[in-house]
């Protein structure tokens, strides 16, 4: 497998990607196709377009920082149904010419006094092509942002991301069909997304030393329904929002069991095993008790 030149020889927190390669779809070689979509540059521009135009407001703002997989969406939704918030989707899904100041331009164009949005860790690296994530983020304190670094198990959210990849179903409302039949994925491959998932959460945790955050477990904060509301209520406290009532929108698409997501479950935790992953399969059953041998792998 070639090695990703853009994530070679890099310095500080990003020397943890050093040697790893992204791993699935959409990736086409040494470049993530979201870097040259037209659409976020069209997109940077109509906003500027717009704030020089309308004006803007003013008030917090907050970024949801992760890995893909993590319970972005699902945090989003929840987020989106407190009346004083107004949180985006993906800000950054496509590249743009100026990341932090399109962040400011969007704030200023909220329909609510908060406002917010996700950033998840792959698109700053491999879109916007950052040298230094720790940068980017400390900039954005200093402008005021309250940063909610989102976490959840490695094996769990790579597993997530594998089988969302292959089956190309990364989302379902509740009223939606059942979910798929196990999948089969391809041992060495999984070995390879771990090992980029575990470098990406290093790298977070890495960028994210030293400054104010929040932290969001989806383990904790999201995967049981009960945790919903008294997490948005935290997240409300933290941001001065008046809270209100929440409910998912969404369902889980796989079976809450690893073996009955994935069809060849034993070969990927041996290959995990093989290759010096083991911990990941033990911080699996210590965050989730239920996930060994079973797992719920389907983020929302």
């Amino acid at each position: 497998m070639a090695t990703n030149p853009r994530i070679v020889g890099r310095t500080g927190e990003m020397s943890l990607l050093n040697g790893l390669n992204p791993i699935g779809a959409p990736y086409r070689g040494r470049w993530h196709p979201d870097v040259f979509a037209r659409h976020g540059y069209v997109h940077e521009a109509g906003a500027l377009v717009k704030r020089l135009l309308v004006g803007g407001r003013e008030g917090p703002n907050f970024v949801i920082f992760g890995r893909a997989r993590s319970g972005s969406t699902l945090l989003v939704k929840l987020l989106g149904q407190v009346e004083d918030i107004h949180c985006r989707g993906e800000a950054l899904h496509f590249g743009v010419l100026a990341p932090r100041a399109h962040l400011a331009r969007l704030a200023a164009l909220r329909k609510a006094p908060v406002h917010g949005c996700k950033l998840l860790s792959y698109q700053l690296v491999e879109v916007q092509r950052m040298r230094s994530v720790a940068a980017f983020l400390r900039g954005l304190v200093e402008d005021g942002t309250v940063l909610i670094h989102l976490t959840r198990g490695t094996l769990a959210q790579a597993t997530s991301l594998a089988v969302a990849q292959q089956t190309a179903l990364y989302h379902v409302g509740r009223g939606a069909g059942a979910g798929r039949a196990p999948v089969h994925l391809d041992p060495q491959a999984f070995v390879a997304q771990a090992r980029m998932q575990l470098g990406l959460l290093q790298m977070e945790r890495a960028a994210l030393s030293g400054l104010p955050h929040m932290q969001v477990d989806y383990e904790r904060d999201l995967l049981p329904a009960e945790a919903h509301q008294p997490t948005i209520d935290r997240i409300c406290a933290r941001l001065g929002a008046r809270p209100g009532p929440v409910e998912s929108p969404l369902r889980k698409i796989l079976s809450p069991r690893l073996e009955e997501a994935v069809a060849n479950a034993g070969e990927i935790l041996a290959a995990l095993e093989e290759n010096g992953l083991g911990r990941l399969i033990a911080e699996a059953a210590d965050r989730s008790p239920q996930w060994m041998p079973g797992a719920a792998i389907a983020a929302e």
